[in-house]
């Protein structure tokens, strides 16, 4: 949990040698669906950006609020996390719609109808921004320095083991259809960080 983090500012980390200069961000060029692909340029600029998505740690997939989050928006989401990427969505171009959501609680009811429509990423940071005025960046840039605070965590076997037990008795499976045995997961380590990757070894 993001709550569960340290709270470092500029100052901690150039003590301990920062590693934040190494963060490299590659901007790519917008994906449309491949039926308005035509010529070899695009396809090749569609290639790379697909490319990028499969070499890098963290997607920041920026969606125009004037046109919502569309099938290509949530397929291209689907591809980065299927691939292991921790993913930041950016509603970009807030400024053509500010004056309509002035009112707080239409702006939470507006992102929670935005919340709705991408609920598998619920635990995804998504973030209201403009950067035609450069407003909400500082929001980003502390996004992007939690997720990776995050994918970087080092979690204990016991702290791991207790968690994975609490959601398999929570959400029981039984393999086999009728009698059969319930699925229960013995022992579980971190493999490797960055992303997270849990080895389960089970009774099935």
């Amino acid at each position: 949990e993001a709550n569960d983090l340290p709270e470092e500012g500029p100052e901690e980390d150039l003590k301990k040698g920062s590693f934040w200069r190494s963060v490299q961000i590659i901007d790519t060029a917008g994906i449309r669906k491949q039926r308005m692909v035509k010529e070899l340029v695009e396809s090749q600029s569609v290639f790379r950006a697909l490319r990028s998505i499969s070499e890098c740690d963290m997607v920041i997939h920026l969606v125009d609020v004037t046109k919502g989050i569309g099938h290509q928006d949530r397929r291209l989401i689907d591809i980065a996390t299927e691939k292991g990427k921790s993913v930041i969505v950016c509603l970009n171009k807030f400024d053509f719609i500010q004056e309509e959501l002035k009112d707080e609680k239409k702006r939470k009811e507006w992102l929670l109808d935005i919340r709705a429509k991408i609920p598998w990423l619920n635990h995804c940071d998504v973030i209201i921004l403009s950067a035609k005025y450069k407003k909400h960046l500082k929001n980003l840039k502390s996004s992007i320095k939690k997720t990776i605070k995050i994918r970087n965590k080092k979690i204990s076997t016991g702290e791991l083991n207790r968690a994975i037990f609490e959601l398999v008795e929570k959400n029981p499976i039984a393999l086999g259809g009728k009698g059969a045995k319930r699925l229960r997961v013995k022992y579980s380590s971190i493999v490797k960080m960055d992303p997270p990757t849990v080895l389960m070894f089970s009774n099935r």
